[in-house]
């Protein structure tokens, strides 16, 4: 007997876009403090990017986390060249704030705080991911409950907003072991600061202040606060049951 015909093969056409997000939050806990930032790094090449990266590590002999809250003085020039590095690359940058003073505290709701985690990061790559692209995410680790992945929820919930298959596969991995995801802590670092600086919660003046601005600056943009460009999209989200929020649309692709 014949064998039952299989589902139809999905042809994915050779100039299809595709790229690589890198995802990491603030260091502040997400029960802690006014701003909850999840910042992310969109490349269509990867490979360029932290191949650059890796040469910086070797030239300074840096062998720890590039995380901005461990910026200090003597290690600005190494960060300042990883700034560089995203510029000259064909990297977006983007970062969802959360602002609890504003009453949308999604942390405050009764479902358990890794899924608002969850659902804080996949309304950021809804906004990313353009049309007609595919892509794929790096994610820092998240602790859930036994039997709850935190990946494969993200996943679930950026292709159930979008109704369809955009994001192609969604992984958790150590962030001290993934330096684009080191680069997403910056862009979250810098984002969350300067959020603090606006209310007056941080030096305007400290090295990590310094680092901040330095990476408004080469992206064109006076801030990293409430900002959409073509390579720069930072925004405070309000209710996650409402709209949407607008990053990474109509992007300029440099990699081509």
């Amino acid at each position: 007997m014949c064998a039952a015909p299989g589902p139809a093969a999905v042809h994915v056409p050779d100039k299809c876009p595709t790229s690589l997000i890198f995802v990491d939050e603030s260091a502040a806990k997400v029960s802690a403090g006014r701003f909850f930032v999840v910042g992310a790094v969109k490349v269509r090449k990867p490979g360029r990017l932290l191949r650059v990266v890796q040469d910086i590590r070797d030239r300074h002999g840096y062998r720890e986390e590039f995380k901005f809250s461990k910026i200090t003085r003597a290690r600005i020039p190494v960060f300042s060249e990883l700034i560089d590095a995203l510029e000259q690359s064909d990297a977006h940058i983007a970062a969802c704030i959360v602002d609890r003073s504003k009453g949308t505290d999604p942390f405050a709701s009764a479902e358990p705080q890794w899924v608002a985690h969850a659902r804080i990061t996949a309304r950021l790559l809804v906004g990313i991911i353009n049309k007609r692209e595919l892509a794929s995410v790096l994610l820092d680790q998240v602790t859930t409950p036994r039997g709850c992945a935190f990946d494969d929820t993200v996943r679930e919930m950026v292709n159930g907003r979008m109704r369809a298959t955009v994001l192609v596969s969604a992984s958790c991995v150590d962030s001290a072991c993934n330096d684009g995801v080191q680069l997403a802590d910056l862009v979250a670092g810098a984002v969350a600061h300067q959020c603090g600086q606006a209310n007056e919660t941080a030096r305007p003046s400290s090295h990590k202040a310094k680092v901040a601005g330095r990476l408004a600056a080469p992206f064109g943009v006076p801030s990293l606060r409430d900002i959409r460009t073509e390579r720069v999209n930072v925004a405070t989200l309000g209710a996650l049951g409402s709209g949407r929020i607008q990053t990474g649309r109509r992007q300029h692709d440099r990699s081509s």
